[in-house]
């Protein structure tokens, strides 16, 4: 059996919606069959099943191209937080190439965004089961990810949701000379005699990327663990960290989660599986902060670049909503005259 293809718009000419940011009422969702698909390049084996499964995740091998959509987001410059947005419908993804389909059929809550973020972790899970299984060359990189609503007991499909990636607040900051002279500083620094910073510095990136998700927890004490390694007691992390954190003049004593319950949720995540933990995303935000107080430090940065990214320093811009206008072109401008105090990731 060969892969169907039930993207919905094809010819690129439909409306497409974004489920996270919720061009219409996500509500009407709930009930309806929906369809996650996840994409990867892989290499052909002779001899795979033309459609296996792993619990209820269906991996069907195919070549390309699959239709999909995806949304762009992008944050202006300047003082006032503002976001341009541009949804790409019907994008022809693999061209030629051997592709592996993770799919799932669920039902639709209230929350499709939860839906989805849930549905990816079940698919990436199945599709590490099969790479351990076989070998990396079956899933070599993701290159799309969507769902497909599906209508009455025919379950066609009638809608796809595109999956965007996370987005952030960040408020408006501008280059000040402590920042240039911290920069110019970095040019004089040498990477290969701070082996275990630069280790921390790549697994700190791919946790910043990612955001606060269970993985990214751990990438992030993976990265703190390099950065406070010659510290004394070395057996107790905790410790360790705190004095690493004092060295650096970090105000440990004003974390609203101590260090050993943001070292409990490592262990949550990591020892029992616990894929919602009560400490998210409050502890991945401090676990966050600590990597860039400690990363600075050891490379020697002084910047009033903020530790914590929510750190608004306009004052003024506080407590109002987003704007948000959707034009049927595919184009949506979101406005921020005054944000939040917080992240929203």
């Amino acid at each position: 059996m060969t892969f169907e293809d039930l993207y919905p718009h094809k010819d690129g000419l439909a409306e497409g919606y974004d489920a996270i940011t919720k061009q219409i009422a996500a509500e009407g969702f709930e009930g309806m069959r929906l369809l996650y698909r996840l994409g990867f390049r892989t290499t052909a084996i002779d001899g795979l099943p033309d459609r296996f499964s792993i619990g209820r995740v269906e991996l069907t091998p195919c070549f390309g191209p699959v239709h999909t959509q995806r949304t762009d987001i992008v944050q202006r410059s300047g003082s006032r937080l503002i976001y341009e947005k541009t949804m790409h419908v019907g994008l022809r993804v693999g061209h030629g190439r051997p592709l592996l389909i993770a799919q799932i059929k669920a039902t639709a809550s209230k929350a499709p965004e939860r839906d989805l973020a849930a549905l990816r972790k079940e698919a990436l899970s199945a599709v590490g089961v099969l790479v351990a299984s076989l070998d990396e060359r079956v899933a070599l990189e993701e290159v799309f990810q969507d769902a497909v609503l599906l209508s009455g007991d025919s379950e066609q499909p009638v809608l796809s949701l595109d999956v965007r990636s996370r987005l952030r607040k960040f408020y408006p900051r501008f280059m000040s000379d402590e920042i240039m002279e911290g920069l110019a500083h970095l040019s004089t620094v040498s990477l290969k005699d701070q082996p275990a910073t630069a280790m921390a510095a790549s697994w700190y990136l791919k946790a910043a990327q990612q955001g606060p998700t269970t993985d990214s927890v751990v990438l992030l004490w993976i990265a703190l663990e390099a950065l406070t390694a010659s510290k004394a007691e070395w057996r107790n992390v905790p410790k360790r960290l705190k004095a690493a954190l004092e060295e650096a003049e970090f105000d440990v004593e004003s974390l609203p989660v101590s260090i050993g319950r943001l070292y409990g949720l490592r262990a949550d995540i990591v020892h029992h599986g616990n894929d919602k933990p009560d400490l998210m995303p409050k502890g991945w935000y401090e676990l966050e902060a600590m990597c860039r107080s400690l990363i600075r430090h050891r490379m020697g940065v002084v910047s009033d670049w903020p530790i914590a990214v929510s750190t608004n320093y306009l004052g003024g811009l506080q407590g109002l909503a987003v704007e948000r206008r959707w034009k049927s072109a595919g184009r949506t401008i979101m406005t921020v005259s005054q944000p939040g105090d917080r992240d929203d990731r």
